[in-house]
């Protein structure tokens, strides 16, 4: 059912088309016409109608209905059914298993299924490859482990925050200066900066997380972004590195992940309100003390439907390189090639 006329009852979130005032976010530093429109796509209504075009409506819903009120509460974890109901069929949330190794959703069995995929990951074997090329480091970079002077928490984002930090390093650069990284040389991803406003992070009370780096898909390989480069619009694909202050729980969703993958989908359908896409794929990869785990949510517009695909938690309890074959599958999985029918 698409969002625009999903039915309406007492408990339920009315449609935001006919809201005095919307309120939203503002999308990322990398495209000053997409915070423009994500600003005029939110104004509020006069009486001759509201100002956002008409084909951000489903994205005024999403920012309106879901994004603020799931990044609202201080909880640093996500009740989906809770959301699911008070949403009553305007949009759903579904949760699926993602395997790590192939990037394929698994069934309830844990088997293959057939959903489409948006993102396949680099093998280890060529992410090994590119390494060797562009060489980051001259030696094996590692994260930096905080055990001292502050809480587990504020511990657990700041080692986070390494992490993020470390994955960067590994894909964009090179310790030659003659030589570039993976990321520019053989893909076409390139970091697009973060957002400036504080709504996609707290950095007070129980759930402190941050965004570090964010990663979008440009016409051909571009080593740093500037104001003149925009975004591939046939590829609304996006890739997010965070950092949570509360520990990654299996089958169960930080509110940072969830806050940052819906933040993402909206920004990339108003940076791509010229190309219009039905389906929109964000991944957001989360860095918790020790543990990383990848988040994928896939937006349908037409059908108001969010899929949230969820792998593994992986562990690195004695730093990256002593589980080198799952640190080198991380790495491609932030090169992965973006794919699958999208329009």
């Amino acid at each position: 059912m698409p969002p625009s006329s999903a039915p309406q009852d007492a408990n339920c979130a009315p449609s935001v088309h006919d809201q005095s005032k919307t309120p939203s976010a503002q999308p990322s530093d990398s495209s000053s016409k997409s915070q423009d429109t994500m600003n005029s796509s939110s104004a509020s209504s006069s009486a001759s109608g509201p100002t956002h075009p008409p084909e951000l409506a489903p994205t005024v819903d999403l920012v309106h209905h879901v994004l603020l009120p799931v990044g609202q509460p201080d909880e640093p974890y996500v009740d989906i059914d809770a959301h699911n109901k008070r949403l009553c069929g305007l949009f759903e949330f579904s949760i699926q298993q993602l395997d790590f190794s192939t990037g394929q959703v698994l069934d309830k069995e844990g088997r293959p299924s057939q959903a489409d995929m948006y993102f396949r990951p680099v093998s280890p074997q060529k992410m090994q490859a590119w390494l060797d090329e562009s060489k980051p480091f001259n030696h094996r970079y590692d994260f930096d482990a905080i055990d001292c002077g502050y809480t587990r928490e504020h511990r657990a984002q700041l080692a986070g925050d390494s992490f993020a930090h470390t994955i960067d390093t590994h894909v964009q650069d090179s310790a030659d200066a003659s030589n570039r990284g993976a990321m520019p040389t053989h893909t076409t991803w390139a970091s697009v900066g973060t957002p400036r406003v504080k709504l996609l992070f707290r950095v007070n009370g129980v759930s402190d997380w941050r965004i570090h780096f964010v990663y979008r898909q440009f016409p051909e390989p571009i080593k740093c972004v500037t104001r003149r480069d925009k975004a591939n619009p046939e590829k609304p694909h996006v890739v997010i590195s965070l950092s949570e202050g509360a520990r990654l729980k299996d089958g169960i969703l930080c509110t940072s992940e969830l806050t940052t993958l819906l933040y993402y989908v909206a920004d990339s359908s108003v940076s791509a309100v010229e190309k219009r896409h039905v389906i929109y794929p964000a991944m957001v990869v989360t860095a918790s003390c020790d543990t990383v785990r990848l988040t994928q949510a896939i937006w349908n517009v037409k059908t108001g439907q969010i899929e949230i695909r969820m792998s593994p938690i992986l562990e690195f309890p004695n730093g990256l390189w002593k589980n080198k074959t799952q640190y080198l599958s991380l790495l491609g999985w932030v090169l992965s090639d973006p794919i699958g029918k999208t329009k």
